[in-house]
This record gives structure tokens, C-alpha cells and sequence, in this order.
């Protein structure tokens, strides 16, 4: 057993045993944390190749990363910062402030494939099923449920069709979520 003054000046009764298990203890983690500061670097190198390789695909990768982060958002939302940019650019009295209008929901997709879509890209983003924005009974709800559960099968299969998110799932795939969906939404 060591004595040594500790900062008030009082002896210490701190073994010799206990300060090596410390010393061993905290090495082991800066040990680790080392470890893993390699892996975030190695993610961090594969996530800047890929975004030179959308580059290279021709995506501008600011509009790319918004709309990243406009799909955790509500369609409302969207449309309230995209008419609050265009109220900014008008007093800052950018022409194109003025044409902000011209932005305006032009989309014709029915309601009910937005609210499916906004289900898929909720599980494709690491959302929860219980974070469906709608009300049960709700119509939007169902919807949103069927493209939830859909997305999730696909990724369960291996399966993740390019064409788009409203593609079948494999044939053979077991389909009672999605199917659940569905007839809660022929319920609604």
C-alpha cells in the first residue's frame, strides 16, 4: 500500500492493486476509442467517395441532402419553408421572389400515393411504424401503414426495386403486412 499527499493534503489509503486496475481499465477504453475512432474514419472516407461518385452521376449534393431531410418532414412543412424562402427572397427583392409561385405543388399524384410514400420513405429513414403521423381511422393512416409495411418486406426479402417504391415485392414474399394494410385502408 501506497501513501501519497493527495490536493487537501490527507494521506491516501489507495492500494497499489486498485490504481494498476484504473490505469489498466482506462487504457483499455482509450484503447477502444482509438479502435473506433479508425472505423468512423473509414465510414467517413466511404461516405465522401460516395458522395463524389452522385457527383459524378450528375446530383447536386446540397439539393440532394434537403430533400434527404425534407423526407422525415411532413408535406406541409415542406411547402411552409418553401413559400417562407420565397417571402425571404422576395424582401431581400431577388426576381426570383417574385416567381416563387412557380414552385407550387405541381404534383398530380392522388393524395393516397402520398400518403403510401411518405410510409415507404418513413421505413427507409429508420422511422418506426408507430410514427405514422395520422390518426387511427384516419384514411391517410392505412396508406401510410401499407407503405411502411411494404418497404419493410422488401428489405427483409433482399429486395429493393429500382423503378420505384410502389413495385411488388418478390414473388413468393409473404405479404400479410402489407395485406393487413390494405384492408384496413378497405375498411376506412
Amino acid at each position: 500500500m501506497t501513501e501519497e499527499m493527495q490536493d487537501g493534503g490527507a494521506l491516501s489509503s489507495i492500494t497499489d492493486d486498485v490504481i494498476i486496475a484504473c490505469h489498466r481499465r482506462m487504457s483499455d477504453i482509450e484503447a477502444e476509442e482509438e479502435k473506433a475512432k479508425g472505423v468512423l474514419k473509414g465510414v467517413r472516407d466511404r461516405k465522401k467517395n460516395m458522395r463524389n461518385e452522385f457527383k459524378g452521376y450528375g446530383i447536386t449534393l446540397g439539393v440532394f441532402d434537403q430533400a434527404r431531410k425534407d423526407l422525415l418532414k411532413d408535406e406541409d412543412e415542406v411547402r411552409a419553408e418553401l413559400a417562407e424562402r420565397g417571402r425571404y427572397l422576395t424582401a431581400m427583392k431577388s426576381p426570383l421572389g417574385h416567381q416563387f409561385d412557380l414552385f407550387a405543388d405541381t404534383d398530380k399524384t392522388p393524395q393516397d400515393e402520398r400518403w403510401y410514400q411518405q410510409g415507404f420513405n418513413a421505413y427507409l429513414t429508420g422511422q418506426a411504424l408507430e410514427d405514422n403521423p395520422h390518426a387511427a381511422g384516419d384514411t391517410g393512416r392505412a396508406h401510410w401503414d401499407r407503405g411502411f409495411t411494404e418497404a419493410h418486406q422488401q428489405a427483409c426479402n433482399g429486395f429493393m426495386a429500382m423503378d420505384g417504391p410502389g413495385d411488388e415485392v418478390e414473388p413468393g414474399a409473404d405479404n400479410n403486412a402489407a395485406n393487413d394494410a390494405d384492408q384496413e385502408l378497405e375498411a376506412a
